[in-house]
């Protein structure tokens, strides 16, 4: 639990190559690219998480896994708090992407009408970390967790694993986040799960 959280200390300052990589892989999208990143990208938006977390924990509280369904629900709602949290410490200003970015009007319509937005809060948005980073490497490690105890849990692991890095991959190519935030994101995901399994394994042997 503490080495992402002390691996987040010199992401929060940033990265010589942070800008130039935003621009290349902001820069000269396609239109079968746009589509991806933007459906990828909305599965780690705040309300998709949250959706998916309370329908994946209602399915393990109706099927007896209640230990498994408080965990679930409980992480998102602790990385969604500790992201809030950083992001107003670290204070970091909104990704810009510097250079021209070739975009045609339909890879504009995908993105501005199939894109999940968040809602409006009265306060300054800031980026470190990625908030669709962290909401879901928390979501989905916790579903890893869940699986591994499953003969294919290497299938689980290889596919949260997928997703996670597909969504890290969309906020860059979007040009919403820095790589540097969406590793924070990761960061953050990864300690609030071995937090929520570390609090779920002490009830268990107390209650034992």
């Amino acid at each position: 639990m503490a080495v992402p959280l002390v691996a987040m200390l010199p992401l929060a300052h940033g990265w010589a190559g942070d800008q130039s990589l935003l621009n290349a892989l902001a820069t000269g999208h396609s239109t079968p690219g746009t589509l991806l990143a933007v459906l990828v990208t909305n599965l780690g938006s705040p309300q998709v998480v949250l959706l998916l977390a309370v329908l994946l924990a209602a399915v393990l509280w109706w099927r007896g896994r209640r230990r498994w369904a408080v965990v679930l629900l409980v992480n998102v709602l602790l990385v969604s708090a500790a992201n809030e949290a950083v992001k107003q410490v670290v204070r970091r200003p909104v990704a810009q992407v510097q250079g021209q970015t070739v975009r045609t009007a339909r890879q504009a319509h995908i993105r501005e009408h199939l894109t999940v937005q968040s809602p409006p809060l009265p306060r300054t948005v800031y980026a470190f970390p990625s908030g669709h980073a962290a909401g879901s490497s928390a979501l989905l490690l916790s579903v890893a967790a869940f699986g591994w105890r499953s003969p294919r849990r290497w299938w689980w692991a290889s596919g949260a694993a997928a997703l996670v890095l597909l969504v890290g991959w969309s906020r860059v190519y979007l040009g919403a986040h820095y790589p540097t935030d969406v590793l924070a994101g990761w960061c953050l995901g990864t300690a609030t799960t071995a937090a929520t399994l570390l609090t779920l394994r002490g009830v268990a042997r107390n209650r034992d």
